[in-house]
């Protein structure tokens, strides 16, 4: 099976519809690649959806700091008066989350079709880049 996402590098792609707005993270999501979610997480906040939904589907490796961040995002959402949602996660990020008990702690979108999953191609540009 081809790789989608090369090792070490983050994807970020987003798209709004109506009052929802979709950031699509593909790749290793670790304390080297954390900050570019964060930034990129919060450029979309500043446009003050009424929901944020990570689609968190193409995360191959997610590490401790993929946790913070998260954590992190939640409050910057609600300051934004936003709700944040988790749209598809991937086994990686599965794996984390019931090894640290936290299955269940973040709310998931009720419809994965209206979160507007985003496929990145394997030619886009690393995050940052």
């Amino acid at each position: 099976m081809e790789e989608l996402v090369p090792f070490g590098t983050l994807y970020l792609a987003s798209q709004r519809r109506n009052d929802t707005t979709t950031v699509t993270v593909a790749g290793e999501l670790d304390i080297s690649t954390a900050g570019q979610l964060q930034a990129y997480a919060e450029e979309a906040l500043r446009s003050a959806p009424r929901r944020l939904v990570l689609d968190l589907s193409g995360v191959s490796f997610f590490s401790a700091a993929g946790v913070t961040v998260l954590t992190e995002l939640v409050d910057s959402a609600a300051a934004y008066g936003t709700d944040l949602l988790l749209g598809e996660v991937s086994p990686a990020v599965t794996r984390v989350f019931r090894a640290l008990g936290m299955a269940g702690q973040y709310p998931l979108a009720a419809v994965v079709e209206d979160s507007l999953r985003i496929t990145l191609p394997p030619s886009r540009s690393p995050a940052g880049s």
